[in-house]
């Protein structure tokens, strides 16, 4: 039931694509396997088996974190954007916009259901000379829904002891996902500004995964056998 209910919800929540919602209910279903097992143990035993038998409990926290990280490479995997365009100073990119003009329609409808509505608003093109390297950038206000939310500087590092470039990736992390921002090209002499831009969803949720594998790993080990330990079976 509970695979039913939470394929149901990624489903509702626009997450439509055939392979990955299989996926996705294996992971819940993995998911709700590891969960029982934790209320099972503290329904019979109490909450103090968990610290009792630290190897059986920090193993279930590793799987829970596998789990975890699951949702967000499926996500990530399946459901990522690219956006590439190239505009004039001043110019905005309405990311569910460049989508529909880019992708079939019914693609478009899915992406656009689960990506934020972002505006990216290009600032003019900047120089700036460092101790080590030139950085040549373009600031980006971020906007959600006509909200302000951040401003992205995506650049271009010119090092003095290396001939080519180095791209310099600008981040913005939520908890739906990470945008990510590349000055991809420009032009000063036809005042024009490439933007690559990249959503993937989800992806805090392997960090968190993987918060939890350390946690469970480090749980495990901190174990230390007495005759008084309690055995789940």
């Amino acid at each position: 039931i509970f695979m039913i209910l939470a394929t149901a919800g990624i489903y509702a929540y626009g997450y439509t694509k055939i392979i990955p919602l299989v996926l996705f209910a294996f992971a819940s279903f993995s998911l709700f396997t590891i969960l029982l097992q934790f209320f099972n143990g503290m329904r019979k035993k109490g909450a103090g088996i968990i610290f009792r038998n630290r190897r059986f409990y920090g193993g279930l926290i590793i799987h829970l974190g596998v789990m975890i990280m699951a949702y967000g490479v499926i996500a990530s995997s399946f459901y990522n954007i690219k956006i590439d365009r190239v505009v004039s100073p001043g110019s905005t990119i309405d990311m569910h916009q460049s989508l529909k003009n880019s992708l079939p329609a019914g693609e478009a409808e899915i992406l656009t259901g689960i990506t934020p509505d972002f505006e990216l608003l290009v600032g003019n093109l900047k120089v700036q000379e460092r101790k080590n390297y030139v950085s040549v950038y373009a600031p980006v206000d971020v906007k959600k829904n006509g909200s302000y939310k951040v401003t992205m500087t995506p650049e271009r590092r010119f090092y003095k002891n290396n001939e080519q470039p180095f791209a310099e990736v600008a981040i913005y992390t939520k908890a739906g996902g990470d945008l990510y921002l590349i000055l991809a090209s420009y032009s000063k002499p036809d005042n024009v500004i490439g933007i690559q831009a990249i959503y993937e969803p989800f992806i805090v949720w392997i960090w968190i995964g993987c918060a939890l594998m350390v946690a469970g790993g480090l749980y495990t080990v901190s174990y230390r056998r007495k005759e008084s330990d309690i055995k789940t079976d």
